[in-house]
């Protein structure tokens, strides 16, 4: 089976050899099943008991062994779970579980072994989704009915005595486990505690991270009053500087500030200034400059003044000397407190080395004692445990009183020797059908020959039976004036819808080969004998002639000749007698058929004793341009191509020659060696009729569809 363009199983060939080769399918299935049912009755029946346990998925004592690391033990469940499925079902059906059980039954069944038991013996589980435990299924399946029985029965009791066992060797392990770990833990304990201890002693501090947390608020605190120390002493500057400023200007004496100077000595000589100059304008206006009135009290106002003057400069001094002694105070301060900022950061430097390794040892002693805790909780837990004798695993399903009778058997023999049986017959109807060498579908012959098909002939078992010696010559001529459907025998057995409309699209296809020059000739061959040539050639002289077109059928098959038995005509004289004889005109001995008035067919006439010479003469040759110039269209029936060449003498005066192959006839070779014959005498190949098929359309034939002149003058069926 070849593949298709796409790669794929080409799934058309594949059905078409099975049809073709079903008595190959059908005779293998067959033999196949009646071997797969004589086996089956052949065998002793099959009994089969079944029984399920309800399974712990992993036991506390394994959690125990896995729990070194607590901070990992839910994953490692999972793991431990399903590695104890593998595991447990090796253990089960090994020979330390299964012998004492062999060991047991042998007595009463002696045919009983370990491999026997462990073959027929079952065993399958399934994880449940919650903590309920997991399913074990036991079957067993035996010859022996009592043997099943007994067998389930001792397997079960001997598995649950194997859960009960293990757990209290499982149980004894984790106890040991846990001793050996215990003094380990407790050493652990004890030297990460002696190491908290000295670290303690040695910083002489109990908790460095609340110390730290101390020292940080202390050294926040000093840092905002360092800030705010700062903030006044550039202040401070900033006033000691604009006083400087005002003293270097300013020569009169004036009042720094309202706010600076505000002493009472200095309050009662502006009232006293101020009382001597209202005093002196008012007696300005009575007196004159000279008058001792005047005079008096110009000098008490040049008094008050000095007076005034003195007190300011006094005044200036004192703030003067405030100012000063207020700025070293300030960067006293700022100095005192950057002093002990920067001690204390060292002391928090110092105090984080400590307070990391005071971390790690505490974590670690954590860890220690957690572990510690929960292995002297285990050990407790197992000890109660170990003493207790409760079975782990449970008969969850019992097994049935009386085992089941396998009947499957036949119905499982049955259905894989159909199948086995349809493989095998295929297989073997595709190596017959490949060893055959034989082509069937028309594509096959496209693979060889690049030409087209121009039509695809029906097989019509009717036209292939046909005996034409059973039927007198009178029949033919009486037929000739019958024009009821059934009544004239010949032509209708070729009428059938299928057969009918594969010659209409023949002569379509060979029209539209040649668009612009109709055909006046062509050829019509086959690469081997009895592949239908005659009949495709007498058929679509029925189809053209039907369409108003002169056909002359021609018999050049000068060996075997077979067109006068297609139409029953004699063949005393034809084509040969032509040749030989200059005395006979072609008009003479052409005849004409009564059911076709526009189809007329020159037989063969007498043997001839060397056909090629015949066919390569100068008469043959000037005998085929006069019957191309009398009838509109020649059709010439020549031998086969392969072996002969009288087709290619022929082919030469013709516009072309139409191929014919039988599907399912002809062979690969065959035609591969024809094809080779055609491409070497360059002899132009209109196409390819693939005749015989047997996957024709059975609908009936539209006559609509045929032309007006073929209608009037063909009656079908």
């Amino acid at each position: 089976i070849n593949t298709n363009e796409e790669g794929g199983l080409n799934l058309g060939k594949l059905v078409g050899v099975v049809r073709r080769q079903t008595h190959v399918v059908v005779g293998v299935s067959f033999l196949v099943v009646t071997a797969a049912l004589l086996k089956t009755s052949l065998e002793d029946p099959l009994f089969r008991s079944q029984v399920e346990l309800l399974t712990e998925p992993v036991t506390f004592e394994t959690q125990v062994l896995s729990s070194t690391n607590s901070q990992t033990l839910s994953s490692r469940e999972e793991t431990i779970a399903v590695e104890a499925d593998e595991i447990k079902l090796k253990i089960l059906k090994s020979p330390r579980s299964l012998s004492p059980i062999v060991k047991k039954l042998q007595d009463k069944y002696p045919e009983l072994d370990y491999d026997s038991l462990e073959r027929n013996l079952d065993l399958k589980t399934s994880i449940q989704n919650n903590d309920s435990g997991n399913i074990l299924e036991i079957s067993y399946q035996n010859n022996n009915e009592n043997q099943v029985r007994d067998v389930i029965d001792e397997v079960s009791k001997a598995y649950l005595r194997y859960s009960l066992e293990t757990r209290q060797s499982n149980i004894m392990k984790g106890i040991s486990f846990l001793d050996r770990q215990l003094p380990v833990l407790n050493r652990e304990v004890d030297l990460l505690q002696g190491k908290l201890q000295k670290l303690r002693e040695q910083k002489n501090l109990i908790d460095p991270i609340v110390q730290a947390e101390l020292l940080s608020a202390q050294l926040d605190g000093f840092k905002q009053e360092q800030q705010a120390v700062q903030i006044d002493l550039t202040e401070a500057r900033k006033l000691d500087a604009a006083s400087q400023q005002q003293k270097r200007v300013s020569s009169i004496i004036e009042p720094i500030s309202a706010s600076v100077i505000e002493t009472e000595r200095y309050q009662d000589l502006k009232k006293q200034l101020l009382s001597v100059e209202t005093e002196l304008a008012k007696q300005s206006a009575i007196w004159t400059e000279a008058t001792p009135q005047i005079q008096l009290l110009r000098d008490q106002r040049q008094n008050l003044l000095s007076l005034l003057n003195n007190e300011t400069q006094q005044i200036g001094e004192e703030i003067q000397i405030s100012a000063s002694q207020r700025i070293l105070q300030l960067s006293l301060r700022d100095q005192a407190l950057g002093e002990a900022i920067r001690n204390l950061e060292l002391k928090i430097k110092d105090l984080s080395a400590t307070t990391r390794q005071y971390v790690d040892i505490q974590r670690d002693l954590e860890i220690a004692t957690n572990n510690l805790t929960q292995f002297i909780a285990k050990r407790e837990a197992l000890k109660i445990d170990v003493s207790q004798q409760q079975v782990p695993w449970q008969i969850l399903t019992p097994p049935p009183e009386d085992p089941e009778a396998l009947s499957s058997g036949l119905k499982r023999n049955l259905v894989l020797g159909t199948v086995l049986g349809l493989l095998l017959g295929i297989a073997c109807a595709i190596g017959l059908d490949t060893l055959s060498d034989l082509i069937y579908t028309p594509e096959e012959i496209q693979e060889i020959i690049q030409a087209p098909i121009l039509a695809t002939i029906p097989f019509n078992k009717k036209v292939e039976d046909f005996d034409i010696n059973s039927i007198s010559n009178d029949f033919f001529r009486e037929a000739a004036n019958v024009t009821q459907i059934g009544q004239n025998e010949l032509f209708q057995l070729s009428q059938t819808s299928a057969f009918t409309e594969a010659f209409n699209s023949l002569y379509t296809n060979i029209c539209l080969s040649s668009p612009d020059k109709p055909l006046k000739s062509l050829v019509v061959s086959s690469a081997c004998r009895g592949e239908g040539k005659s009949t495709i050639a007498l058929h679509l002289g029925l189809i053209a002639a039907g369409v108003g077109r002169r056909v002359l059928l021609v018999d050049t098959n000068l060996r075997d000749p077979q067109l006068h038995k297609q139409v029953g005509f004699m063949n005393a004289f034809g084509l040969t007698d032509l040749i030989y004889r200059d005395d006979l005109h072609p008009h003479s001995i052409i005849q004409h058929t009564w059911r076709e008035e526009n189809l007329s067919v020159l037989t063969c006439g007498q043997l001839p004793p060397d056909p090629i010479k015949l066919l390569s003469s100068e008469k043959m040759k000037n005998l085929m341009y006069k019957l191309q110039e009398s009838f509109d269209l020649v059709i010439y029936d020549a031998p086969s191509l392969v072996g002969l060449a009288d087709t290619y003498l022929l082919a030469n005066q013709v516009d072309g020659i139409i191929l014919v192959t039988a599907l399912g006839q002809i062979r690969r070779a065959e035609l591969e060696e024809a094809q080779e014959q055609l491409a070497f005498s360059r002899t132009p190949l209109l196409g390819i009729v693939a005749n015989k098929s047997n996957s024709g359309s059975s609908v009936d034939l539209q006559i609509n569809k045929l032309p007006n002149k073929l209608k009037e003058r063909l009656t079908f069926s």
